[in-house]
């Protein structure tokens, strides 16, 4: 039998509708770096980090290992499981790959779900309206669906699917049929739609992107950005290597990229702008420049010498600040 295909299972009761997601997304547009380099939970959403995407997870639910007796044909990845607290409301996350040049439509995912509901595992006793729920310039597709399975079981499932450039994205969204009919539909539909139309796109880790070594140093990059800029000189020094010299001289250099002009020294600490100039990996060791500008003084170079340890970026060496 041909199991069910890529889908994210985001099953939701009729208590949470009006608890919604548990977790929420930042906004922005340009593929940025995700938070965390493996795929798991931060900040109650899930992040899939070698397919680049996130969800928020619904209020109340564990995340648990992809049921192996139930695992999807060869051509999908299940990726993560949710359940509520009674284990009856179940979320599961898929991708499908799709062929080059290949285009998923309405009439792709009807078959789909038709080759499984032919296999005679599922009656199907109810099929509702098509929805699409816009996300951007992407689309989701959802069909609900009233089920019964070989032992009478009886479900409330919507079937969701989104495709995005070289892959599709699927939910199925489940919870038992008595569960479903103590509440309107329309509101479970509502908490789902709620979920999926957050779903945020990141730059993926992994054969699809970036390799793991590049955004663990992409990452740094950008969290050192913010530490330099923030004023604080406890704060940068947190990317230093301990044992290092270069953090016990750093006090100093950092001082004066914060300076007042010569002739000013009772104005204000300046507001340090830190401009990325180039970064080099090289297996274990790398290295970072910035332009450095805080309004008043000519803009400096500074240049930072970096070792890894496991998982772990640290500052050994910091160049010589040239003026130009």
């Amino acid at each position: 039998m041909k199991r069910l295909f890529p889908l994210v299972l985001l099953v939701l009761l009729v208590v949470m509708v009006s608890a919604g997601c548990k977790g929420s997304l930042p906004k922005d547009e340009n593929l940025p770096l995700p938070p965390v380099g493996d795929s798991g939970l931060s900040n109650g959403c899930y992040f899939q980090a070698e397919y680049g995407f996130a969800l928020p997870v619904p209020k109340g639910y564990g995340s648990y290992a992809p049921n192996q007796e139930d695992q999807p044909a060869e051509d999908f990845d299940e990726w993560i499981e949710f359940m509520d607290a009674k284990k009856e409301a179940v979320v599961r996350i898929f991708t499908e790959d799709l062929e080059q040049d290949r285009r998923f439509s309405e009439s792709d995912l009807k078959k789909s779900i038709g080759e499984v509901f032919a296999s005679g595992d599922y009656q199907v006793e109810a099929v509702g309206k098509t929805l699409e729920w816009p996300v951007g310039k992407d689309l989701w597709i959802v069909i609900p669906y009233d089920l019964k399975d070989k032992v009478k079981k009886e479900t409330r499932t919507w079937v969701c699917a989104l495709a995005r450039n070289d892959f599709v994205l699927w939910v199925r969204a489940t919870l038992p049929l008595t569960q479903a009919q103590k509440g309107p539909g329309d509101s479970l539909a509502a908490v789902l739609k709620a979920c999926l139309i957050q779903v945020k796109w990141y730059q993926p880790v992994g054969p699809r992107g970036i390799s793991l070594e590049h955004y663990e140093l992409q990452k740094f990059d950008a969290d050192f950005i913010k530490a330099l800029e923030s004023g604080s000189i406890s704060k940068t020094l947190s990317f230093f290597d301990e044992t290092s010299p270069a953090r016990f001289q750093w006090s100093d250099r950092y001082k004066m990229l914060l300076a007042p002009p010569e002739g000013k020294e009772n104005a204000e600490p300046a507001v340090l702008k830190a401009q990325d100039a180039g970064l080099v990996i090289n297996g274990k060791t790398a290295a970072i420049y910035f332009t450095f500008q805080n309004g008043k003084q000519t803009p400096v170079r500074l240049g930072f010498r970096l070792s890894k340890e496991g998982r772990s970026w640290n500052i050994i060496s910091v160049e010589k600040i040239d003026k130009h």
